[in-house]
């Protein structure tokens, strides 16, 4: 119009660091601008190039200056904090948290046990974790809640298990139980962490835990036979006993 040539240029500009022999996205930038020129002379367009890659990088460098410590991508470092649930659940709960302070009852089990079982009585222990995470000073904090539990209606226990010593093994599985706690505690480091990946590697270990733990239990259960060989449960409950100390469990 009017002889002069209306131009727009739309600029898009991707920022990327690479760690651990990988690419990762670290901001984007959209900018645009406008200009006029006379047919035949373009040099205005070069200058108009330059000043918004300019404003580009000027972007990514103010957003280095400010952010570079709380931007993941740009962490150099893992920091794990663990915290234990053991809450006191309410009579009425179905969950019971694990807490030395609170060995099971019978009333624990409440689940109507099998019509063609052989055994006297059955916990459902069971371990989860829930995990947040945020970046300070150049590092990022994993924080991981750790919960044992068993619930009440899932465990049973027949008319001929209602004594101190079925009660006893039971309790044993709960703290086999407790203890792959502190088995996925060692797991989880900083040396097994990939600052890319972490999320990935703690569920990993969490799985490898687990399949220890359920071989564990299956080893316990073999072993005593049950709770019946009452020779090899009292080795059990002494090495357990021990275990437990060592983590101040006792």
């Amino acid at each position: 119009a009017r002889g002069v040539i209306n131009g727009r240029l739309n600029l898009s500009m991707a920022f990327d660091v690479k760690r651990e022999d990988e690419q990762l996205s670290l901001i984007t930038y959209q900018g645009n601008a406008r200009y006029q020129r006379p047919p035949g002379q373009t040099q205005v367009i070069e200058r108009v190039i330059r000043q918004s890659l300019n404003e580009g990088l000027r972007y990514l460098n103010n957003f280095i200056n400010k952010e570079a410590d709380n931007v993941p991508a740009l962490a150099g470092n893992i920091n794990v904090n663990f915290t234990n649930i053991t809450t006191r659940t309410p009579a009425s709960s179905d969950t019971v948290f694990y807490d030395p302070a609170r060995p099971l009852t019978w009333d624990d089990f409440r689940a109507t046990p099998p019509a063609a079982t052989r055994y006297a009585a059955q916990i459902m222990p069971g371990i989860a974790y829930e995990g947040g995470s945020d970046v300070a000073n150049g590092t990022i904090n994993v924080r991981l809640k750790l919960k044992v539990f068993m619930l009440k209606s899932q465990s049973w226990v027949r008319s001929i298990g209602y004594n101190d010593y079925a009660l006893s093994h039971e309790q044993r599985h709960f703290d086999i139980t407790r203890l792959a706690i502190e088995d996925f505690r060692k797991r989880v480091n900083p040396d097994s962490l990939s600052l890319n990946d972490y999320n990935s590697n703690i569920q990993y270990q969490y799985i490898e835990m687990y399949r220890a733990l359920s071989s564990r239990q299956q080893q316990y259960d073999n072993e005593t036979n049950h709770g019946i060989n009452q020779g090899v449960q009292a080795r059990w409950n002494s090495r357990i006993e021990a275990e437990l100390r060592t983590f101040g469990l006792r």
